[in-house]
């Protein structure tokens, strides 16, 4: 949030998708946990409070983000720190754009391979979020907000709404017209 790339429209946006994102997320029986810290001193807070209630942080997974030089140097120092904790990282690649330093020779070949490639299928029913019992409230604390606190205090015409709902509105209205 403190990059070059960053402004009060971005942060209007993150709030709006995030409200959207933890509403969605009742309906797996789960709840939207924020922090508004570096992932390094977020998963530092999860730890500390999941090893209190006598569990361990072994592994996390999140998207490979691609944005800008600070992003991938933050998420190489993030790595470093998840060696050095004995926490595996599992990075998942969203959007077909390959980070890093590449040879634009066989670019075309592998952004092709994963664009092709089958997208694992999910059912509801088994997305449900299931936690120990000693684990279901320790972060009441962090569980996003879904009040009218959060919405966004700029003008509508300057405002994208973001959600999945909205998303799926403009990709088709893209495809179609």
């Amino acid at each position: 949030m403190n990059g070059p790339d960053w402004g009060s429209f971005h942060a209007e946006a993150i709030s709006g998708g995030a409200m959207s994102l933890s509403k969605n997320l009742t309906h797996f029986n789960s709840k939207l946990l924020t922090f508004g810290s570096s992932p390094i001193d977020a998963v530092e807070q999860i730890r500390q409070r999941v090893n209190l209630s006598g569990f361990e942080v072994k592994e996390v997974f999140s998207h490979e983000e691609t944005a800008l030089t600070h992003t991938y140097e933050r998420d190489n120092e993030f790595k470093n720190w998840c060696q050095n904790n004995s926490i595996q990282w599992h990075e998942f690649t969203n959007n077909g754009v390959i980070r890093g330093p590449i040879d634009r020779n066989h670019w075309e070949k592998r952004f092709v391979k994963y664009m092709m490639q089958e997208r694992p299928k999910f059912h509801k029913d088994k997305l449900s979020a299931s936690f120990p019992e000693k684990l279901k409230n320790i972060f009441q604390d962090k569980f996003y907000d879904n009040s009218e606190t959060h919405r966004p205090s700029i003008s509508a015409s300057e405002y994208m709404n973001v959600s999945e709902r909205s998303g799926n509105l403009i990709l088709k209205d893209f495809l179609n017209n």
